[in-house]
């Protein structure tokens, strides 16, 4: 099977799946929210209802001092090294993929037929870049949106340190 034709193939492929992810990651929250369910790494051996873990020393003290308690889940794990790690490495992955698609729909402008490849000497750098995006925008949109929010968060660790 040809490149050409996997290309396309694939690409609506990841898009799909990445749709999938979205809506199952979205119903998950929804339904997590909806029964005040904690995360599966805040809780023990499964998630429960936040209001069953109360801290009734901090109750009765606040209850004496005539303040209302606020009963928060603990605060999430921070980020370790290997969290942003893992989120340079995505994007660093975002790039290269972004450029090995460019490059050979770029590269692959000679190949299609003799006719296509004396053509394609006459194609300018500016149609080829047009012609990639004519062809490939749903892939170049995730690729360049998974690197916005990749440079994003590296930006907001950056202030924070």
């Amino acid at each position: 099977m040809q490149a050409d034709v996997l290309l396309p193939v694939v690409m609506w492929l990841c898009i799909g799946l990445a749709a999938l992810w979205i809506v199952l990651s979205l119903y998950a929250r929804w339904q997590r929210r909806a029964y005040n369910l904690t995360h599966a790494e805040k809780g023990g051996t499964g998630a429960q209802p936040e209001f069953l873990k109360v801290d009734h020393e901090k109750r009765r003290a606040a209850l004496e001092r005539g303040k209302p308690v606020a009963e928060s889940a603990e605060a999430p794990p921070p980020r370790t090294r290997y969290s942003r790690i893992a989120g340079y490495a995505a994007t660093l992955f975002a790039v290269l993929t972004l450029l090995v698609a460019v490059l050979k729909a770029v590269t692959s402008l000679d190949d299609y037929t003799e006719m296509a490849s004396e053509a394609a000497s006459l194609v300018t750098d500016t149609d080829a870049m047009a012609t990639v995006l004519r062809d490939y925008w749903p892939g170049l949109l995730i690729a360049l949106a998974v690197i916005l929010v990749q440079v994003g968060r590296l930006v907001t660790t950056l202030r924070k340190t």
